[in-house]
């Protein structure tokens, strides 16, 4: 059944009993569990404009308060992508307007100024340099990590020069650091300039 055919999937009961929904019903249901937890959430609504996602489609999310701070929450499209990479994604958790303006259109908002509160600033895998870049690659090669998850600061080269570079450096420093044969399974999200490797021996 297609979620936007079944009339619960604009709701919670949709989002949490029935597991089909589409983005209203999952930002419903967000807000209703920050609610319970006491945190402040709203939904908001706009449009959507990233590729992978066919036209420009109308779309809800959520912005949570969060010391004083606002920032944008799209559980939806996180949930699309994690589905894409078989594994939990945080491209669009706690973000601010500079980046979620990159593939949403809103108006009359809260501002949204900060990004500590993303996964990519907690977890040190927001890289503006390519040294920082590099050196992630091979401290997480070192490591044995299967996973190569990051994001890089927005260049003015086009969307498909930048993945082309990155794709390189992640494969030159792989081959590096290994010995063996290995296949490379890549998610990026374009537009946010979020990159998701899986290596495979």
């Amino acid at each position: 059944k297609r979620p936007d055919e079944y009339q619960d999937s604009f709701n919670v009961k949709g989002a949490i009993i029935d597991g089909l929904a589409v983005c209203e019903g999952v930002s419903k249901a967000f807000k209703l569990l920050c609610d319970r937890l006491g945190v402040n959430t709203m939904i908001a609504f706009g449009r959507s404009t990233q590729d992978n996602f066919g036209v420009e489609i109308s779309h809800a999310w959520n912005m949570v308060r969060l010391n004083d701070e606002y920032v944008h929450v799209d559980v939806t499209w996180d949930m699309g992508m994690s589905e894409i990479s078989k594994f939990t994604r945080y491209d669009y958790f706690c973000v601010s307007d500079r980046w979620m303006l990159l593939d949403h259109e809103y108006s009359s908002f809260p501002v949204c100024k900060t990004d500590e509160y993303s996964y990519f600033s907690k977890r040190n895998r927001y890289f503006i340099s390519k040294k920082e870049l590099r050196d992630y690659l091979s401290t997480e090669l070192k490591k044995g990590s299967p996973i190569l998850y990051f994001k890089i600061n927005v260049s003015k080269d086009s969307i498909v020069a930048i993945q082309d570079k990155v794709q390189k450096q992640v494969s030159r420093t792989i081959s590096l650091g290994m010995h063996s044969i290995y296949y490379l399974e890549m998610a990026p999200n374009a537009k946010q300039m979020c990159f998701f490797f899986r290596i495979k021996q």
